[in-house]
């Protein structure tokens, strides 16, 4: 990356997912590319880690209670001056007060009041690495049944390739998909190898006369 490229982190907060393809694809259009992704449900050990200096408070728990009513998902942002320029995206914490101030921003769009306020980011490039690291570092949340979102009864799965997303097309197809009537129950991005992707198109051998470009197009 540029010496001026930053990554930032962005929790789309319980609030923000039945907007969340809207969203995501208003991110991506300003100029945003997604490096990471997962739609999670959050536990206390997780929530505690996002917010060590809330702990014990009476504010942690109304978070608490918050953050584990629904899924959220977790972003790390690749952008020109990422943390600055998110938080000027997003508008003022208050959602009051950025209809006021920052009419176009997210949170005045979507936004409540300090608690249904759609996100919550990180203020500068030092807490933009420890949130990245405790959602996409070398020991991110294991998937279980607290933390799954995945709904594996009248479902299909999509797989939306390499060259679509470096398009900036992700949040176009996920509207397109809602658009239609089905609702995105998990979400998370993946960066696939050789193997892996031989692995995922393994039924198509010797069956679709494109399965040596299908391998090579999803990695």
């Amino acid at each position: 990356m540029g010496e001026s490229m930053q990554k930032t982190f962005v929790l789309l907060k319980p609030d923000g997912i039945e907007n969340k393809s809207r969203i995501i694809r208003l991110i991506i259009s300003k100029g945003f590319k997604i490096s990471n992704l997962r739609m999670m449900r959050l536990s206390t050990e997780i929530i505690e880690m996002i917010f060590p200096e809330k702990k014990g408070s009476q504010e942690f728990l109304n978070l608490l209670n918050f953050l584990k009513s629904g899924p959220v998902i977790a972003m790390e942002l690749i952008c020109e001056n990422a943390v600055q320029k998110f938080q000027e995206l997003a508008g003022p914490e208050d959602p009051k007060e950025a209809k006021n101030s920052a009419p176009e921003s997210l949170r005045s769009i979507y936004g409540v009041d300090l608690v249904y306020n759609v996100f919550h980011i990180a203020g500068t490039t030092s807490e933009s690495e420890r949130l990245n690291n405790i959602f996409f570092g070398p020991n991110p949340p294991p998937s279980s049944s607290e933390t799954s979102t995945v709904v594996l009864k009248d479902s299909t799965c999509c797989v939306i390739k390499p060259h679509a997303v470096r398009n900036g097309h992700l949040g176009e197809i996920m509207c397109m998909i809602e658009d239609e009537g089905y609702s995105i129950t998990a979400l998370q991005m993946f960066y696939i190898d050789n193997v892996n992707a031989e692995e995922f198109f393994e039924v198509y051998r010797g069956v679709l006369q494109e399965y040596p470009v299908s391998t090579i197009s999803i990695f």
